[in-house]
């Protein structure tokens, strides 16, 4: 259930090239995410409806024009549905209030009243719910999209992190007393919150293809449609 991520040094050197010189920083500011030595090879992808062969999958790429803001899109590692259509959205030291304000500010915008605790240390997923993740303690190692095509990523106190149904994650390790605020939205949702360890039916693949993407993030306080393709 629930990050700044280290990509690999040729990832960040390719970025650097690709990015316009203004944007060059918030390239740098993606080595902040990434582990080294857990971006993978892609297998075929399964589950894409549309061209998506520009994306770079596993990748952790800076949202340009939104200071602070990363996307990383996985896809079916053969197990796991993870999501194509959707990417794990993840904002820097984006919320410097207390445990009741973001309460209040997830329960104002229409999303459960959050749980706190860690994140599950072993692979699982959610069929059936977009989930939002806001570190409130500590930091934690973060594997999203599996063993086979997954990224890992560290989670820091402020960092908030949104994940499309069926992306699956798992927690390595934390420290600090690592705590998050979890919470999942009130509306369009495919069924009640599910947790997910093995791969998908019939059912649960239905149920990730149903979910309605949000909108709008009670805690980035951002337009999100811009920013999923």
């Amino acid at each position: 259930m629930p990050g700044w991520l280290i990509v690999t040094s040729w990832v960040a050197a390719a970025l650097s090239f690709l990015i316009l010189p203004e944007q060059q920083a918030l390239a740098y500011s993606a080595t902040c995410w990434c582990k080294r030595g857990h971006h993978h090879q892609d297998p075929a992808h399964k589950m894409t409806r549309g061209p998506k062969s520009a994306r770079k999958w596993g990748v952790v790429e800076p949202v340009l024009g939104a200071h602070g803001l990363f996307r990383v899109f996985f896809q079916d590692d053969g197990t796991f549905p993870n999501n194509p259509d959707h990417p794990v959205m993840m904002a820097k030291d984006a919320f410097r209030g207390s445990d009741q304000e973001a309460r209040h500010l997830l329960q104002q915008a229409a999303w459960t009243s959050p749980w706190k605790w860690g994140i599950f240390p072993y692979h699982h997923y959610h069929s059936t719910a977009w989930e939002l993740l806001l570190c409130v303690q500590g930091q934690a190692d973060i594997l999203l999209g599996g063993d086979v095509t997954g990224t890992m990523v560290t989670i820091h106190k402020g960092d908030v992190m949104l994940i499309p149904p069926g992306v699956v994650h798992k927690q390595m390790r934390e420290q600090g007393g690592f705590a998050l605020l979890g919470s999942y939205p009130k509306e369009g949702c495919s069924g009640p919150v599910d947790t997910v360890t093995k791969k998908p039916n019939q059912q649960e693949r239905q149920n990730i293809l149903d979910c309605v993407a949000p909108t709008f993030s009670p805690i980035l306080e951002i337009d999100l449609m811009q920013f999923y393709q």
